[in-house]
């Protein structure tokens, strides 16, 4: 039960505006963190080339998250791809330049 209000607790801050745009809750400057090397727009052309495109359509950055060195982007997924309970989105990893869905999955059955 922990595991899943710490995921909720995580999607219910990327939409807070307490979380002032940074993503996943990160505030710059925490420690620890380093700024993004990569835009966002380059990190948004890295999602349309992956296969989140082939699973959804990439929406709205959700912002760099300094801590792991990542892009998060929206992902509003393909019906026959949907799963009940989780709010995915498309991950792009600064450091391999690669892209995956983050399922970001609740475990609350709707």
């Amino acid at each position: 039960m922990k595991l899943q209000i710490g995921c909720l607790s995580m999607l219910l801050c990327l939409v807070a505006a307490e979380c002032g745009g940074a993503g996943m809750g990160v505030k710059a400057g925490a420690a620890g963190a380093s700024p993004a090397t990569l835009s966002a727009d380059e990190a948004r052309s890295i999602a349309v080339g992956s296969e989140c495109v082939e699973k959804g359509k990439i929406g709205a950055s959700e912002g760099f998250n300094e801590h792991s060195g990542t892009w998060w982007f929206t992902l509003d997924m393909k019906p026959e791809f949907a799963k009940d309970g989780c709010s995915p989105a498309c991950v792009v990893t600064e450091e391999t330049r690669s892209a995956e869905i983050n399922w970001r999955c609740t475990g609350l059955k709707l």
